[in-house]
């Protein structure tokens, strides 16, 4: 789970990056919503779309964070984890619930950044013919999500930690 936090920080970088070098090559005034032909239908302010990026990369990520440091709060009844008895029946199992959690929880920001990065950069792509082509992306990172899904099961089904 160590790496996990190696890239997710990482991914906070990148998208700080990126989107600082999305801003100097933006217009002025960026499209950021098209309908079904491909025109625009809303613009933004270069600085306002910017920060505006930054606010939802903060709040996708300090709701995730605080979510999984939180999950020895929350009632019993909401703590919908796999073998939730044994997770929860000893003090060291539940120090072990929180550090599996904030881990978990990190590669899940790690996938919404990459997500978020996927999303920038397709816009800036219809305002710059020479960005690379990333809708790829956007049908990877989904896959991505469910394989990080189902890791969450097998993560917490697995209870090779030893109880003290």
């Amino acid at each position: 789970m160590k790496m996990i936090k190696f890239f997710w920080a990482l991914s906070l970088l990148a998208f700080l990056g990126v989107s600082l070098l999305i801003y100097i090559y933006m217009p002025e005034k960026v499209n950021v919503w098209f309908d079904a032909n491909g025109q625009s239908v809303t613009m933004m302010q270069r600085g306002d779309f910017f920060y505006a990026s930054m606010m939802a990369l903060l709040l996708v990520n300090i709701s995730i964070t605080v979510f999984g440091n939180s999950i020895m709060y929350f009632p019993k009844q909401l703590i919908w984890i796999p073998k939730k008895d044994f997770w929860l029946k000893s003090k060291d199992n539940r120090k072990e619930l929180v550090k599996r959690t904030k881990g978990w929880t990190r590669g899940l920001a790690t996938i919404f950044n990459l997500l978020l990065l996927a999303f920038v950069g397709v816009i800036f792509s219809y305002h710059y013919e020479e960005a690379p082509d990333l809708t790829t992306l956007l049908y990877v990172i989904p896959v991505l999500a469910i394989a990080w899904l189902v890791f969450f099961f097998f993560l917490f089904s697995n209870t090779d930690y030893k109880e003290a």
